[in-house]
This record gives C-alpha cells, sequence and structure tokens, in this order.
C-alpha cells in the first residue's frame, strides 16, 4: 500500500513516514498542497492522510478536491482542530476519518 502523507511539520511527517514504513508501507510525504495534487496525478496512491492546516491551501479544500479526482481514494484528516464543527465539515469535504493530534501511530493504524 502507498501512503501520501499531506503535512507541513518536518519532524512529524518525518516521524510518521518512519513509523509507517516499519509497517511495511511505501510512503511518500507532500509539505503542501501543490505537492500532494503532483503526487496524486503522477504516482499510485491508495491512502492520503492529510493535515487540515497546510501554508499554501486549505486541508478542507484539497480534500473536497481530492475527491473530485478520486471518489475512492480514502482520506484520512490530521489534524489538532477537534470540535465537532471541524469534524463535520471535513467529513462533509469527502474525508473518511479523522485523527486528532497528538495521536499515537497505533491510533492512526487502526
Amino acid at each position: 500500500m502507498r501512503i501520501l502523507i499531506v503535512e507541513d511539520e518536518l519532524k512529524l511527517a518525518i516521524s510518521l513516514k518512519r513509523g509507517l514504513k516499519e509497517f511495511g508501507f511505501q510512503v511518500a510525504v507532500a509539505f503542501g498542497g501543490a505537492a500532494a495534487r503532483r503526487a496524486i496525478d503522477f504516482s499510485e496512491v491508495n491512502l492520503v492522510i492529510l493535515d487540515v492546516n497546510l501554508p499554501d491551501v486549505s486541508g478542507s479544500a484539497l480534500c473536497r478536491e481530492i475527491r473530485t479526482r478520486n471518489v475512492n481514494l480514502p482520506i484520512i484528516m490530521l489534524t489538532a482542530l477537534g470540535t465537532i464543527e471541524n469534524k463535520l465539515a471535513d467529513f462533509d469535504a469527502g474525508a473518511d476519518d479523522y485523527v486528532m493530534k497528538p495521536f499515537e501511530l497505533t491510533e492512526l493504524l487502526a
């Protein structure tokens, strides 16, 4: 399985990539919306782990855009924004799941 992590926090992206690779996943990292779009358009991606707060686009908007391109690509939102309104907005944008920061890798794997 090939996972695309879209996360602008370098330390978190590296840690997450390392942890997922230990479980046998192929992992790529995009640090913003433009890089994420390129990765989705030009490589095989089976799952997107998408930060809500990105420097160049909102994760919710990018989620909505990904959904228009690929309705079946699973998307897990990763965020520190945990109100019910935030969660519902991201589910409405097309997210399949919502994981709150900070989190344990085992929670994300589940």
